[in-house]
């Protein structure tokens, strides 16, 4: 998912161009102006809603309990609606929980319940490990581990393997 939104200070940078293409405007000093063009499987504008994002992430819930490894990754600029997008309104610290739809509840509360719903229609057995982790600056963040100073949020190495290419080593499960 890339979330292109108005309002920020890329405003004039990146322009929607469809559902799934972006315009980049590369104006460097010096340099000639140059529009890039850049497609994703798909782009989220300021006019989707939570309710139409998760509508299109939720058939990958399915996908996952019939055996299938998902990831559901959020990526754009810095105030472009990716934590929005996947936590939902929240004040910073304060996330909850509920067992009832909340207006504009993002995508990790929403695919949680309809997991657990899903696994309660099913008469197999599951076993569920979630990992968050944030991607910035090249460094990659366990959101679930906590310091020794009992701060929530981790630094941790990508670690490249020879079996299965790459690994992030102690990366918390809950």
């Amino acid at each position: 998912m890339v979330f292109c939104r108005p309002g920020t200070e890329s405003e004039n940078v990146i322009h929607l161009i469809d559902n799934e293409t972006i315009q980049v405007k590369c104006n460097r000093s010096g340099h000639t102006a140059v529009n890039k063009t850049f497609e994703f499987e798909r782009v989220y504008g300021p006019s989707n809603s939570q309710e139409s994002i998760f509508e299109e992430v939720c058939p990958l819930l399915t996908s996952l309990l019939d055996g299938h490894n998902v990831c559901i990754m959020a990526y754009g600029q810095s105030g472009s609606g990716k934590t929005y997008t996947m936590l939902g309104p929240h004040s910073e610290g304060n996330i909850t929980f509920s067992l009832e739809s909340q207006i504009d509840e993002g995508i990790i509360p929403k695919a949680t319940r309809e997991l657990y719903r899903l696994i309660s229609n099913r008469s197999d057995t599951h076993s569920i490990d979630v990992s968050i982790v944030e991607v910035y600056n090249n460094e990659i963040i366990d959101l679930l581990a906590k310091c020794n100073r009992g701060k929530l949020g981790v630094k941790l190495e990508i670690v490249t393997t020879l079996v299965d290419g790459s690994d992030v080593p102690l990366l918390a499960y809950t």
